[in-house]
């Protein structure tokens, strides 16, 4: 073999060699990026029946933590997730978006992430918070602002000391761990977007707004600027109240490969009332610009999906893919989410998954634990509830039974089975129920109407009732059978269900000895039997002590409206004219209650010119069976109703009910909208509409009206025909 041949052999050898070498250098580095690739983020329940945040984040050995709400509680919960997830037992990132409770519960006392922290060997690696105080390049206002803040002597979060429950026990907590090193590297927020705000220097401790999550630099933990992170001082936001300190949450995206998760805590657009706008959200766009994607793989859906927050205008920008609520649905203190910002993920996704929802006065799991993982490219969701037939992949929200129940918003004009009069309506709005009378006359068993009612209350609570006379007519079915049976059955909805609040009529003008022997014992029994509820009120309190108006939620209320009768003695009027008249509003709809009211004594025309909110209503329940004694033409152009109830059975004798020349004037106000829930042929009752149910669906906004099955106009019934044709 000569030289030449021999030369070139071993470089041959020797590039095989390297292309062995390199093969197996590559061969190593796609295992261990085979092992790391994966992100998964975890959004989990809450404990407690109460609303808050928390998830985790991991990709390789990386972890972290966005808060920890809801209660001291959750702080178990979250510890043992910490250790699940974390082998190396160095936490990489936590986040604490802003100072509410319900984010920071979890950290405190024996049960919570600080002390976990403080006596296990986990250490953490880098702690954001919402706290400018540790920053020395925001203003004097707003480092004093936050030291007021964490001044709060409330140590045990009860709300005692200081409506800023629990932040003094946080602060302190952090401290100590940062000054024992457990936690190595703290930065406010505003430290680490100190780029986008003029003037600011780098600041010496390492503080940026963008964090490397490893894969070759292909994830990254973005911290958004917030322009309130150091201008709590600015205009009308100098003092923050309890509700627009929501403003100074840390913001945060995760993006890797094709997907982006958007964490904006409970930064706000809206005051919750409504009335006052707010512009956290506005700003988060215009000082994010191009960093914020325009069609976000998953947005946690800030402050629990109330209407404070994920205004049209950012959710037309970020595009929601997905959109997790972390809270609890149709929870009765706070009521998320709001239907109206569910419409706008609508819009965009059918992907919407809630982690809770109140069952009864119990928490039970919605989607339960919602688990994302991606590869940077291909992105699967599952959840331990709400799933399809393969066990895990999550159900559409619009497929599942508390959507459509908690969509929708009922008024059940319920009949009674008797040859006589009944007034009875119950309304529902997913698990809050308003009772307006129940009863019938004297002819008939009360029974028929009580087990609606109750097929109606799946969780055994009527929140309100309303008792618009002492007629058997409006109190028959709350006391039972037992006034006119003479037996002590305790079957009334007052014995076998939960009253909240009691509305009625002022009971102080009724005489006990009244010559009616059985409406004065009928009388008797329902004011002893109402004690059970949990309050009882008259409507002359109520006005007096709320202006008459109960606030359910923000767009949920009874009014209940003046009346000059609330005010005068039994014996000078008919007693129908002390009827409890009520509104109640939904949204924009408006629904009229007036009892038995007539106009024998000018109620009526009392009743228009002191409730000038009783204009142009949406749904009117013709007072006193449609008497002619209740008829009032002025009254009627003034409330204009587009539609309405006439319970009665047409035809009957006693009373002679319905007047004709009244429903006339209202089938023609209506247009036509006007329905009969029965008329007697022949001396039988027979049913029109029988129950009439009118409901109100949501679907991106819009309304529609839904009339139940065999609806009737009564224009086309045999009693129009022979009375008013």
């Amino acid at each position: 073999m000569d030289e030449r041949k021999s030369k070139k052999l071993i470089k041959t050898a020797i590039i095989i060699g390297v292309l062995v070498i390199l093969a197996g250098v590559l061969s190593f580095v796609a295992f261990s990026e085979g092992e790391i690739s994966e992100l998964a983020v975890y959004f989990y329940p809450m404990d407690g029946n109460s609303d808050g945040d928390s998830c985790i984040i991991k990709i390789g050995n990386v972890e972290i933590l966005i808060d920890g709400g809801s209660t001291m509680s959750t702080g178990k919960v979250i510890t043992k997730k910490m250790q699940e997830c974390c082998s190396d037992k160095e936490w990489d990132y936590i986040i604490v978006t802003h100072p509410d409770y319900d984010h920071i519960a979890g950290f405190l006392n024996e049960n919570g992430v600080w002390n976990f922290i403080e006596t296990s060997d986990f250490t953490v690696k880098t702690l954001i918070d919402f706290d400018t105080s540790k920053d020395d390049t925001v203003s004097e206002v707003t480092r004093e602002y936050f030291a007021n803040l964490f001044s709060s002597k409330d140590e045990d979060g009860d709300g005692n000391e200081s409506k800023l429950t629990g932040y003094g026990s946080y602060s302190k907590g952090r401290d100590k761990l940062v000054e024992s090193k457990k936690i190595k590297n703290y930065y406010p927020a505003s430290q680490c977007c100190w780029q986008s705000r003029d003037g600011v220097k780098k600041p010496k401790n390492g503080a940026t707004n963008v964090f490397d999550l490893g894969l070759l630099n292909s994830a990254k933990l973005k911290i958004l600027y917030n322009y309130y992170y150091d201008n709590v001082d600015s205009g009308e936001n100098s003092r923050l109240t309890s509700e627009s300190k929501n403003l100074l949450s840390v913001c945060c995206l995760v993006e890797y490969g094709d997907h982006s998760f958007l964490f904006t805590g409970d930064i706000m657009e809206n005051s919750s009332d409504g009335k006052n706008q707010l512009d956290g959200e506005t700003r988060l766009l215009s000082n994010n610009s191009g960093v914020i994607p325009q069609n976000v793989t998953v947005y946690k859906a800030a402050h629990h999906g109330s209407r404070t927050s994920s205004s049209q205008k950012f959710i037309d920008y970020i595009k929601p893919k997905h959109v997790v609520i972390s809270g609890c649905a149709g929870g009765k203190k706070y009521h998320f989410p709001d239907v109206t910002v569910t419409d706008r993920f609508l819009q965009y996704t059918e992907n919407i998954y809630i982690t809770s929802k109140q069952n009864d006065d119990a928490k039970a799991d919605y989607y339960g634990e919602v688990t994302f993982k991606t590869d940077g490219k291909k992105l699967t969701v599952t959840s331990t509830k709400e799933t399809q037939d393969d066990g895990k992949t999550p159900k559409l929200i619009t497929d599942t039974e508390w959507f459509k129940i908690n969509r929708t918003f009922n008024v059940f004009t319920l009949y009674g089975d008797n040859n006589g009069e009944s007034n009875c309506t119950l309304i529902k709005y997913g698990e809050t129920e308003i009772l307006i009378d129940c009863g019938m006359n004297r002819s008939g068993s009360q029974l028929g109407l009580i087990n609606k009612v109750k097929k109606y209350c799946t969780d055994k609570t009527l929140e309100y009732v309303i008792v618009s006379t002492s007629q058997a007519e409006s109190i028959g079915g709350l006391i039972g059978d037992s006034n006119y049976k003479g037996e002590s059955l305790n079957n009334g909805l007052l014995d076998v269900l939960s009253i909240g609040t009691v509305i009625e009529f002022s009971s102080s003008n009724y005489d006990l000895s009244n010559p009616k022997k059985d409406a004065a014992r009928a009388l008797a029994q329902y004011q002893e039997k109402r004690q059970s509820a949990k309050s009882v009120i008259s409507a002359l309190e109520a006005i007096v002590q709320n202006e008459g108006v109960i606030k359910i939620t923000d767009y949920f209320s009874i009014d209940i409206l003046e009346s000059a009768f609330y005010y005068d003695d039994l014996d000078k009027h008919n007693e129908n004219d002390y009827s409890v008249c009520c509104l109640v509003t939904f949204r924009e709809k408006k629904l009229l209650f007036m009892g038995d009211i007539t106009n024998t004594a000018g109620a009526i025309d009392y009743l228009q010119k002191y409730n000038e909110n009783i204009a142009n209503v949406d749904y009117y329940r013709v007072p006193n069976y449609g008497g002619e004694e209740s008829y009032n033409e002025k009254f009627l152009g003034f409330i204009n109703p587009k539609f309405a109830v006439l319970d009665c059975m047409a035809g009957m004798k006693r009373g002679a009910y319905p007047g004709v020349e009244h429903v006339k004037a209202v089938e023609r106000v209506t247009n036509g909208e006007l329905y009969l829930t029965g008329q007697l042929i022949n001396g039988q009752n027979t049913e029109v509409c029988g129950d009439i149910t009118y409901t109100v669906k949501y679907a991106l906004g819009e309304t529609s009206i839904v009339i139940s099955e065999g609806e009737t106009k009564i224009s086309e019934t045999r009693w129009w025909e022979n009375n008013a044709a």
